[in-house]
């Protein structure tokens, strides 16, 4: 415990010296500092981690990890294993880039998972699968990450689990697939597991699988389709009042549409729940609004002074990095020859990151603002580097878009030779790009016949559940009315008082807990399910259903026995009919026999 408590201390004093003057931060370190526990010093440094992360300090962030498993593991504690096994910042080691850290943080994983068997766990031995099949799906060593699912489905298959363990199986598995672009079968397990968080009425997750949902068609670029399950998970977290889902939701919305309301909603819900990491990750949305679709360079450069933040995140990136974005603000304003100033200032430090994607956007960024600049000769100078880079990394749209420049960019020089060799490059990879569009238009259609038939059989299955219990009602109503008449026929006879008070009571407490049972939807409705407003409308039920119905059985009670019945019984009695005419009959027999006698 006390070296535990050594490393986190000189983990701190080493990291505190390069922080970011944030007040958050200065939090996390008071969090870490006064923890009173090794699990909650873990948690801490996972949160502490995660905040490194977003800021693009990935060094210090694998650095806090790596001090967090160091504890767990040198803590030999099974209880504390077991703690960050199942805690929800585990999943910031699946985002560690040395091996080394990555390898120690597979082994107390691996660690839990064995005291978990020990303790024969099945639902914590499952979840130590599910966190290493994500951890190997983001390494995308995928058949490792589909046998650890394989592993949790056999821990699950003997125990009784919660379904919410189920729904982060299958949610991890359609991942996978949609990982190895195997969309079909990703959306069958993201069917199951939406199927599951319906049933127990789960609102996070099916917002979480929603928006698994709208990732997979926005891959193949079907917008309008990932717009309208985002917009179903914006309704369902409005309607259950899930503020974090509500800001997820927001975030996802401005990323797909590039709508400014929608960064401002997560602006404010951020500042609501507030999450500093929330808000930050809002206003960097909101500068790239304004630099890409305001395209004014002034107001852009006053937003960026004015959040210090953002200025960190970019400088921690790459010390050119805050340089490069400088040229992207002039580029897209218009005002090309500044934009090359910074963009040539940077570039050698972006270039030497050997990132392919940046390598590609350095060459296709200053070959179309020289283009923008009409400088037609370093046009072609680095689109041809663009060309070059796009084929070696097998950048099939990189080299759609080189080629068609180039093509065009020679047409203008008249060097047609170079033309007509540039467009036969654009032909040939267009039919490369149609063949994948015919081939990912028919996994759309999979994919759209699976949500579609899921949808019905969820729709039927509703059908089925509204059916039984639209009978079920049906039948508590007739039984409360024959329970009425019951009551009502035994008061024709002279039965125990006693009988009648206990009878009508039973009675009228099915009926109120009737109508409370049928009022249960519209106040559920009312109230959001928020126990304080819930418990409030609770009490003003029961304040007027309780005297109304003691008010009733008390006169019922009253009715039943005062004997009205019992004389309306007798009015209504078939013996008086019948006496008369038995008192006829007889007398008739009487004179025959009178008069049989005489002739005798």
């Amino acid at each position: 415990m006390l070296r535990c408590l050594l490393i986190c201390l000189c983990l701190i004093a080493r990291l505190q010296g390069g922080a970011q003057d944030s007040m958050h931060l200065v939090q996390l370190f008071e969090k870490i500092n006064h923890s009173s526990s090794d699990a909650e010093r873990i948690n801490n440094l996972g949160e502490l981690a995660e905040y490194y992360s977003v800021f693009n300090l990935q060094d210090k962030s694998d650095s806090v990890l790596e001090k967090a498993i160091e504890i767990a593991d040198m803590a030999n504690d099974k209880s504390l294993i077991i703690r960050v096994l199942v805690d929800k910042n585990m999943a910031n080691l699946s985002n560690l880039a040395d091996n080394a850290i990555f390898d120690k943080a597979i082994g107390v994983i691996e660690k839990g998972v064995q005291y978990a068997q020990d303790l024969h766990d099945g639902d914590l031995e499952a979840i130590g699968y599910i966190r290493l099949a994500d951890i190997f799906r983001k390494k995308q060593r995928y058949d490792d990450a589909l046998q650890y699912t394989t592993k949790a489905i056999t821990a699950l298959a003997d125990v009784q689990t919660d379904d919410t363990i189920n729904i982060e199986l299958f949610s991890v598995i359609g991942k996978i697939y949609a990982d190895k672009a195997e969309p079909v079968t990703a959306v069958r397990n993201y069917n199951r597991a939406f199927d599951l968080a319906y049933s127990i009425r789960n609102i996070p997750y099916q917002s979480k699988v929603y928006h698994l949902y709208a990732e997979l068609y926005r891959s193949f670029g079907h917008k309008e389709e990932a717009k309208k399950y985002l917009t179903q998970s914006l309704q369902l977290n409005k309607d259950s009042k899930n503020t974090e889902g509500l800001y997820t939701d927001y975030i996802d919305l401005a990323k797909l549409t590039d709508q400014r309301n929608y960064i401002d909603l997560a602006i404010k819900t951020a500042q609501e729940i507030h999450s500093d990491i929330g808000l930050f990750k809002a206003k960097l949305l909101l500068y790239y609004w304004y630099m890409v679709d305001l395209k004014d360079a002034e107001q852009t450069f006053q937003f960026l002074n004015h959040n210090p933040d953002i200025v960190s995140y970019f400088n921690n990136m790459n010390r050119s990095e805050l340089c490069w974005q400088r040229g992207y603000i002039y580029k897209y304003a218009g005002i090309s020859n500044s934009a090359l100033d910074c963009f040539h200032t940077s570039a050698a430090d972006i270039l030497a990151s050997h990132n392919p994607v940046r390598i590609l956007d350095v060459y296709k960024t200053l070959g179309e603002t020289y283009l923008q600049n009409h400088d037609t000769a370093n046009a072609i100078i680095y689109f041809k580097q663009a060309y070059s880079a796009a084929d070696s990394f097998s950048q099939v749209k990189y080299l759609k878009t080189a080629s068609e420049s180039l093509a065009a960019l020679y047409a203008v020089k008249r060097d047609y030779q170079h033309a007509y060799f540039y467009r036969l490059k654009s032909d040939s990879i267009q039919q490369v790009l149609v063949a994948n569009e015919a081939r990912d238009k028919l996994a759309l259609l999979e994919i759209d016949r699976e949500t579609k038939k899921n949808e019905t059989d969820r729709v039927e299955a509703a059908h089925e559940r509204t059916r039984k219990n639209n009978l079920q009602i049906t039948a508590i109503s007739v039984l409360i009315t024959a329970f009425f008449f019951m009551m009502l026929f035994m008061g024709m006879f002279e039965v125990p008082k006693a009988f009648i008070r206990t009878l009508s009571y039973f009675v009228f407490i099915s009926l109120f807990e009737f109508i409370l049972l049928m009022l249960d939807h519209p106040v559920l409705s009312f109230t959001k399910g928020e126990p304080l407003r819930l418990w409030f409308v609770k009490i003003a039920l029961i304040a007027i259903l309780v005297p109304f119905q003691h008010f009733l059985e008390k006169n019922m009670v009253k009715f039943l026995q005062s004997r009205k019945l019992a004389e309306w019984r007798k009015k209504i009695s078939f013996k008086k009919p019948i006496k008369p005419k038995l008192k006829q009959y007889k007398d008739a027999t009487a004179i025959t026999e009178d008069e049989e006698g005489e002739i005798l």
